[in-house]
């Protein structure tokens, strides 16, 4: 068996870039790379791998953004696992814990609490269910990226990075589904209203019913629901102080660790106000996680040409730009769950709760073992009803939260992103984007001349009420009645004002039939830039330093509330008591929003063709690349069968 670590050194071919047809720029403390770990897997050279069929080339820009130049997707895809392995091993394990519930397993016992709730939702039955839901193509697309991780994780397996020193046992080899679990960890960080629910639970019994029907309510076009508010003073006991404010500290932790967004500002330009004539869009999306999630990449193959940024230990692109269609994807907090109280009884060594058909019926329990860094297993069952998973151990309480999120059955966004990375005009893109239904975002994409925006995700069809409090689990009204239908999700192309702007704003119409979001912000930033963008034609540069000085973060319940202006509407003693109130709660902050990505598309660029990297600006002739409408071709036998081909895979040093 050959080595899998030639040592052979080959010079840069400084040469080599992307052929896209548009200026392209990106910029971000993320998107320079962590150095890997060079003494385990050299940062140049040669390296002979099983699984590649034929040599790829591997080049650096000089922010340490690889372009990968393969033959075939296969190929290229292999090489994106590999250098996801090798350059984000760390990160991907702990995202993969982290879902699991076994952080702990790495961080010891001030993980417990986390992993208690995570492996309480049980992302990874979501994922084995998304991953069966995916089309024969994508499952084979996430089997040969898995395959480019191990190549990497095996080369690293006796000397594994810093971060994962004492981890035992030591990390598996990736698998399918372990993407898909990272995808659905990403839906849970970017869509759901958990934590203001929460805190709506824990304000109802210390404040006025009006003030927090005033501060639930969206806008006084759209009040609380009174029917619902009163469901709370009726026969309904909720958990206890302590437990609620213990979940909320454990969603901060939660915040802490995932790949969540703080803010997020898109901007699509229409043509006929771009300064080149031709469509803007621009990004500044902050996280909140203590690591920088994205990771940027630049594919050159024959059918498969585009550049963007995605999800260590995901094959797809959440930003990109393909050289005829550009697309962002960004969070609205959308509202795709419901809280259920339910009421419970003791019956025997178990539970029972109050089913809607009136009835008492046992709560499912499951064993669940917990291994945690130098301690002891602990053992805690893990409870569910009817209406989802239990978030807390029922046992001393008169009630429980069961959360209840939108079933993933027959759900195609893995297949659905993937089409929207490959097409080659607006109205695939809508199609493409249409069918995303997890996560549930904002997408945002631009052709040369049009622009587009696209609300995405599945949105249920609540009986009764809006689902901005917890609702009593054993009322049949207040049930669900399948989902929002996604040819009515709304959506906007070419908008006579001449650009889409999305700043946390409201942006789904008040009186729309469905409850999308309630979490919205204020629209200054919004409102800002379009009286900016109002006077005269639009140049790229400009656009986009604005939006880096110009943050729009995006504040939960609480953060709101905490804002030194967001009480002046009240009267004196209803402001203090809730200031008091909040001061009570004493939960830790959120962390600063740290610098994430920056993107942005200008379509103005004319013949020679030339590609941009912010912000070295290196610059090289290039040509137009295939259409990116042609039907891809299998991906070989090797997606099926065990690898036996070794090729070479060349890793060609920063041009600095």
């Amino acid at each position: 068996m050959r080595s899998m670590l030639p040592p052979a050194i080959r010079r840069p071919r400084p040469h080599l870039a992307l052929p896209l047809a548009a200026t392209l720029l990106l910029s971000g403390c993320q998107l320079i790379q962590p150095p890997p770990a060079s003494a385990i897997l050299p940062e140049q050279g040669m390296q002979t791998l099983r699984g590649l069929a034929q040599p790829v080339t591997v080049h650096r820009d000089p922010r340490d953004v690889p372009l990968i130049e393969s033959a075939s997707l296969h190929d290229g895809l292999f090489t994106l696992g590999y250098l996801h392995g090798r350059d984000r091993l760390a990160q991907m394990i702990r995202l993969r814990l982290l879902a699991d519930g076994r952080l702990a397993e790495l961080d010891g016992a001030p993980a417990l609490p986390l992993d208690r709730l995570l492996r309480a939702l049980d992302l990874r039955h979501g994922a084995a269910e998304l991953l069966r839901s995916a089309s024969p193509q994508m499952r084979q697309i996430l089997d040969v990226y898995a395959r480019g991780v191990n190549a990497a994780l095996f080369a690293q397996r006796r000397a594994l990075p810093a971060e994962l020193a004492g981890l035992q046992p030591a990390p598996a080899y990736w698998q399918a589904e372990d993407s898909a679990l990272l995808f659905y960890l990403l839906d849970l960080a970017l869509s759901g209203n958990l934590e203001d629910e929460l805190a709506a639970l824990w304000l109802a019994p210390r404040v006025d019913q009006r003030l927090l029907a005033t501060l639930l309510g969206d806008g006084p076009e759209q009040p609380l629901d009174t029917e619902e508010l009163a469901l709370l003073q009726g026969p309904v006991q909720p958990p206890s102080a302590a437990l609620l404010r213990e979940l909320l500290y454990t969603l901060r932790r939660f915040d802490q660790q995932a790949p969540g967004v703080h803010s997020s500002l898109q901007v699509a330009v229409h043509a006929s106000r771009s300064r080149g004539g031709r469509s803007l869009l621009a990004m500044d999306s902050r996280h909140s996680s203590t690591q920088a999630p994205w990771y940027a990449v630049q594919f050159k193959t024959p059918r498969y040409q585009v550049a963007g940024a995605g999800l260590p230990g995901l094959p797809l692109l959440l930003q990109g730009f393909n050289g005829q269609l550009t697309w962002s994807l960004g969070s609205i907090r959308a509202d795709t769950q419901d809280l259920a109280i339910e009421s419970l009884r003791r019956r025997g060594a178990g539970f029972e709760y109050r089913h809607q058909d009136g009835s008492w019926q046992t709560l499912q329990a499951r064993p669940a073992t917990f291994f945690i860094r130098g301690q002891r297993p602990q053992r805690h069952p893990l409870y569910a009803s009817a209406n989802g998973p239990l978030l807390h151990d029922p046992h001393g309480q008169p009630s429980a939260l069961a959360l209840r999120r939108p079933a993933l059955n027959g759900d195609r966004s893995l297949d659905a992103l993937f089409a929207l990375s490959r097409a080659p005009s607006l109205e695939q893109a809508h199609d493409a984007a249409r069918a995303v239904r997890t996560p549930a975002v904002h997408l945002l994409y631009a052709d040369a001349g049009s622009i587009a925006w696209q609300v995405a995700g599945r949105y249920p069809n609540r009986l009764s009420g809006r689902g901005l409090l917890p609702v009593p689990g054993w009322q049949p009204q207040r049930a669900w009645d399948g989902y929002a239908d996604s040819m009515l999700h709304p959506y906007d192309q070419d908008p006579a004002r001449g650009a889409l702007v999305l700043a946390g704003q409201r942006s789904v119409a008040p009186g729309y039939g469905v409850q999308m979001a309630a979490a919205w912000q204020t629209a200054q930033v919004a409102e800002q830039l379009e009286q900016r963008l109002a006077k005269g034609a639009v140049e790229a540069g400009s656009l986009a330093r604005w939006l880096a000085q110009h943050p729009a973060p995006r504040h939960t319940l609480l953060e709101r509330l905490s804002q030194p202006q967001s009480l002046q509407h009240l009267p004196a003693a209803q402001a203090e008591s809730l200031r008091q109130t909040l001061a009570a709660l004493d939960l830790p902050p959120r962390p600063e929003a740290a610098s994430g990505l920056r993107w942005r598309v200008d379509f103005s660029q004319q013949e020679p063709l030339k590609l941009r990297l912010w912000p070295a600006q290196r610059e090289a002739d290039t040509r137009p690349p295939r259409t990116a409408s042609a039907p891809l071709a299998p991906l070989t036998r090797r997606a099926q069968e065990p690898a036996r081909a070794e090729a070479v895979l060349r890793l060609l040093p920063a041009a600095r």
